[in-house]
């Protein structure tokens, strides 16, 4: 009888255990990136600041990557929503830890922090890119991009035809502006 209350009681520890460690990855899943509510402009860091977006500077930086597409003869960049997503939530979380890298501050990398946002509708990628910068002005921006070897290469990739763009204005971090843009090539394209 001793025995099987002893299996009993090391069943019950495994089970909480496992329970227990379910619990602290969904913890740590909902301490990622501070995804904005939908359909706002404003969020809100777990300390309390609220961050802004501004759909304007997003095209704006949009327009700015294909004008200079279009003088280096690239294709024009086409926003997804996905993509979108991505890169505002990972602007979203740089400005609120404070903090400029391409792991987000729960260490995933850009494949899995798509992964995260995709609801269905990203039908794949080939190759993804991601430039990151604090610049107030999105044509500033791409300019100081432009004169980076690894980031100019992102920027006027051939192959790159899909985009998304995150801005987030904030006060109390290291800069006022963190910009996150997506660079990706949709699997069926076809460079002209």
């Amino acid at each position: 009888m001793t025995g099987s209350w002893v299996r009993v009681l090391a069943l019950a520890v495994v089970l909480a255990a496992c329970g227990n460690a379910e619990e602290m990855a969904a913890q740590k899943h909902e301490k990622r990136d501070a995804f904005p509510p939908p359909g706002s402009n404003i969020g809100t860091c777990r300390d309390g600041r609220t961050w802004a977006t501004s759909e304007a500077e997003q095209a704006r930086m949009l327009q700015r990557l294909n004008a200079v597409r279009a003088e280096q003869r690239r294709q024009p960049l086409l926003r997804h929503p996905v993509l979108d997503k991505m890169a505002l939530a990972h602007a979203a979380d740089m400005a609120c830890r404070n903090y400029i890298a391409h792991r987000n501050s729960a260490g995933d990398k850009l494949p899995d922090r798509l992964d995260r946002v995709n609801d269905g509708s990203f039908d794949g990628w080939t190759r993804l890119a991601e430039v990151l910068g604090t610049s107030v002005a999105p044509e500033r921006q791409v300019e100081r991009w432009l004169d980076s070897r690894s980031h100019r290469r992102a920027v006027l990739q051939p192959e790159h035809d899909r985009v998304g763009i995150g801005v987030v204005r904030i006060t109390g971090s290291r800069y006022s502006t963190y910009w996150a843009v997506e660079f990706t090539e949709s699997p069926h394209h076809t460079t002209r």
